[in-house]
């Protein structure tokens, strides 16, 4: 089987095969590893090309001199340029109810999430990692070819938006509203947002945001309760008034492969009730998308 690409990497033997393993656990095809003592920038960026076109793969090596050079290579790379988990929505096991009606995201988004790039947003970066997610899912369908920014250039952005409020630099929470002029700037689509006055009457937007899904394909970020999530399904039946929520979670922390995004609950189905609170607000994000695109 030919290799899928050519990997640079400073090291000192030659010729290296490691495995590409695409979740659930099977192997799709191998890559070749070449290796140079002094890698060009060019060749970097050769790399970082594959690296997105195959993204979706897992990579996993059981060879020590990849193990060792990959992290060093990676190291300070901007955040679109190393290797995501796309859709992972699609690792959960299916087990809905056959009269529920089950709508679900169009197209790949990346998932990002807490402790990207070795950043320490733990605690407060929920909303900017979720807006990240929205903004993947822009790039993969062609609405846009802007990288994916950092937090600090989202804070800039803002900063550049409203000049009365400095994020720049700080570890102050945002919600929907910033978001949504975020996508806005980068996109050139309009965000509407949709307020929740009280999370016990979730029910009340349920049939807009599920018309958003179904219309445009587009995950939704939201934001209440000093928590932000990204939905990217909706699973109800107005018989019953049973409604769960597909959701990625921005707040995991552990490692991108499949098992441990699923069984750590990076991404989940949750039952209303247990997403929105009795007395709290709730604002989604929802980017108004071009049908005829």
């Amino acid at each position: 089987m030919e290799p899928l690409c050519t990997l640079v990497l400073p090291a000192e033997n030659t010729l290296v095969n490691g495995e590409l393993v695409a979740p659930p656990k099977q192997v799709l095809s191998f890559l070749r590893i070449e290796q140079l003592t002094e890698p060009s920038e060019s060749d970097l960026k050769v790399f970082l090309l594959h690296l997105n076109t195959h993204s979706e793969l897992v990579y996993q090596s059981t060879k020590e001199p990849l193990k060792q050079a990959l992290p060093e290579l990676l190291k300070g790379l901007p955040v679109d340029a190393i290797t995501r988990m796309f859709n992972i929505h699609q690792y959960l096991p299916i087990e809905l109810l056959w009269q529920h009606m089950r709508y679900l995201v169009r197209g790949r988004y990346h998932f990002h999430h807490y402790l990207e790039e070795q950043f320490n947003d733990k605690g407060w970066g929920c909303a900017y990692r979720a807006g990240q997610t929205v903004l993947s899912w822009f790039n993969e369908q062609r609405y846009s070819n802007v990288p994916i920014p950092s937090i600090r250039d989202m804070q800039r952005m803002l900063f550049d938006i409203d000049k009365s409020r400095n994020l720049v630099n700080t570890s102050e929470w945002i919600g929907a509203n910033e978001v949504g002029w975020i996508i806005s700037k980068i996109c050139g689509v309009e965000c509407k947002i949709v307020h929740l006055s009280d999370g016990l009457n979730i029910m009340e937007k349920v049939e807009q945001l599920r018309h958003h899904l179904q219309t445009s394909g587009c995950p939704i970020m939201y934001g209440g309760d000093n928590y932000a999530f990204t939905i990217v399904g909706l699973n109800y039946s107005w018989e019953t008034g049973e409604c769960e929520f597909l959701i990625v979670d921005p707040h995991y922390t552990d490692e991108n492969t499949s098992r441990q995004v699923v069984s750590k609950e990076g991404v989940y189905w949750r039952d209303k009730s247990k997403l929105f609170k009795k007395g709290c607000y709730y604002n989604f994000c929802l980017p108004q998308i071009l049908l005829d695109h």
